[in-house]
């Protein structure tokens, strides 16, 4: 995707929003925009992401290491659940 200063474009063309943060966020305003606009997100334990997904978003532990395995993307099947049905299928 061009570069676009409008966040709609932007969000358009996402499926799912990763948010692997190392840091205590204090709300993770990348997930609050990320399920605004209907996508799934999958977001790390730290700080107060747990309580800004709430039911509407994957919490995972943060491995330790980032490595590749750790780094796949979540299945079609795994990101269903969580809506975002109008974009095209995850590979």
């Amino acid at each position: 995707m061009a570069r676009t200063h409008d966040p709609r474009r932007f969000w358009s063309v996402i499926r799912v929003c990763l948010v692997p943060s190392l840091a205590a966020e204090t709300q993770g305003l990348v997930a609050t925009e990320a399920m605004t606009n209907g996508i799934p997100v999958v977001a790390s334990d730290r700080g107060a992401l747990p309580e800004t997904l709430g039911s509407a978003g994957v919490i995972l532990p943060l491995p330790a290491r980032l490595t590749p395995s750790t780094r796949s993307l979540p299945t079609a099947a795994e990101v269903a659940p969580l809506g975002g049905s109008d974009h095209p299928p995850l590979g």
